[in-house]
């Protein structure tokens, strides 16, 4: 665990309460400092305590937390594969995660409708991958919106030109030296790839359309951890950083 939470509570900083656990799990030995997480404030804690309780004695702030812009739209898939990429997204520095439903989703709209209640066990997932992995910009998980939706913040030019679309029968392949320049936006298409209609669509929207040149078929789910994974080595910066620093 590279941070930790921390709560208001009358006012004062305390410990999160989760965390107060996680650190008895670890058996961690006070006094010690680590850094806390407040909304986008970071500062330098330390704890002290004995016999398993843990009590924050001194938080001191260092900086604001600049949050990712990076959003990927994620189509709906099968549960457990969703909360594994949720988690590595979550470690790559993405900034929100938007999940859609398209013409070849399979969820029905029942299911569609109560995936508002999964959303707190995603945040939990988040939260956990994280605080292992450093990443202090803390992604937004979004209920699932019609892919259509999608289309019009396009046209309403909310997405412009920094928008990349990767489906299997894009006529172009991904030239990685040049297709992630500027980009913050992507969208990996679902379980059986766009439709025609939502291919026209984005032809439409003039958004940049690629295919891995590969000839394997990737899961959702991978393909978009391989995106994240490019753009969080294509585009990070020293000051773009949101990890713990090592040391």
């Amino acid at each position: 665990m590279r941070f930790i939470f921390l709560e208001k509570l009358g006012g004062q900083l305390q410990l999160d309460r989760k965390d107060v656990s996680h650190l008895k799990v670890l058996r961690k030995s006070p006094p010690f400092k680590i850094l806390g997480l407040y909304e986008e404030a970071v500062y330098q804690c330390v704890i002290t305590g004995e016999l398993g309780r843990y009590v924050l004695k001194e938080s001191h702030f260092i900086k604001l937390i600049t949050k990712s812009q990076r959003t990927v739209f994620f189509p709906l898939i099968e549960t457990r594969r969703l909360e594994w990429a949720v988690e590595k997204l979550s470690e790559l520095c993405i900034g929100k995660i938007q999940f859609y439903f398209s013409d070849h989703s399979t969820w029905t709209k029942t299911g569609i409708e109560r995936f508002e209640s999964r959303i707190p066990r995603l945040n939990e997932k988040v939260r956990s991958a994280c605080q292992q992995s450093g990443n202090m910009s803390i992604p937004e998980i979004r209920s699932p919106i019609p892919l259509q939706t999608i289309f019009k913040q396009w046209g309403q030019n909310e997405l412009g030109s920094s928008f990349l679309a990767l489906g299997v029968k894009a006529a172009k392949p991904l030239d990685i030296t040049q297709d992630l320049l500027g980009i913050k936006n992507f969208i990996v298409g679902p379980e059986g790839d766009f439709s025609r209609r939502e291919y026209e669509l984005m032809k439409d929207q003039s958004c940049a359309l690629r295919r891995f040149s590969r000839p394997e078929i990737l899961r959702s789910e991978t393909a978009l951890v391989a995106m994240a994974t490019l753009f969080f080595c294509a585009n990070q910066s020293p000051q773009e950083s949101f990890h713990v620093p090592n040391g």
